[in-house]
């Protein structure tokens, strides 16, 4: 299966390729901080063969963008350390289990459900919703999730950066209710917000966006 490029590396190719400097948006997730890194990676895809697939893979990860950096390469003395270095990685598959204890409650000692979870807390109702992906053929439910993943993280910093009215269209309410439906919960994208971002969280979303805008 072919892989999907992401927009931000679909870019920075681009711009290596014309021997232009990048969007902010770009150096930032790819820790370009000067014409040294500008350069390494240049040479990596231009002369090393670098592939977009394992320069998508090392995007926010200074030690893989280090790893693309050949012994060849007339910049290999340069350093890449991104923002994202800074922040506790979590595992991928760490949100869907923390919707998933949110919405059904915390796991008591003896394996039973505690009550009172945030999103059992504000949607709540008689008829609880079964979660979709107990119907669904395995392999289906993890693809789901693996695309809710993908595509996650961008929505919810465009929210947070211009939250749009209540009701207004919006990727990350999309997002989240299909994640209601897989999850078998009814929490609306602003809970989901309030819940897991922090308010440094938003801050850095709100600054990565408006780099993004240059």
């Amino acid at each position: 299966m072919k892989t999907q490029i992401r927009d931000l590396t679909r870019q920075l190719i681009e711009a290596l390729r014309n021997d232009e400097w990048p969007s902010p948006a770009v150096c930032i997730d790819f820790g370009i901080r000067s014409t040294a890194h500008l350069g390494a990676l240049q040479y990596a895809v231009l002369s090393d063969g670098v592939t977009a697939e394992r320069l998508d893979a090392a995007l926010g990860k200074g030690g893989e963008l280090q790893k693309l950096v050949g012994p060849k390469n007339p910049y290999r003395d340069v350093t890449f350390h991104t923002d994202w270095d800074d922040m506790p990685e979590e595992p991928k598959d760490a949100w869907p289990q923390r919707l998933s204890t949110a919405a059904h409650g915390a796991e008591a000692a003896d394996g039973r459900p505690e009550q009172g979870g945030f999103i059992e807390q504000t949607t709540k109702k008689e008829d609880d919703r079964t979660p979709a992906k107990e119907a669904l053929r395995a392999d289906v439910a993890k693809a789901m999730e693996d695309v809710l993943w993908y595509l996650w993280q961008e929505a919810q910093e465009a929210f947070i950066a211009d939250e749009p009215e209540p009701g207004e269209d919006h990727i990350f309410r999309s997002l989240v209710a299909v994640d209601g439906w897989l999850h078998g919960h009814e929490a609306t994208a602003e809970e989901l917000v309030e819940a897991f971002c922090s308010e440094d969280d938003k801050a850095t979303a709100r600054a990565r966006v408006r780099s993004f805008r240059g």
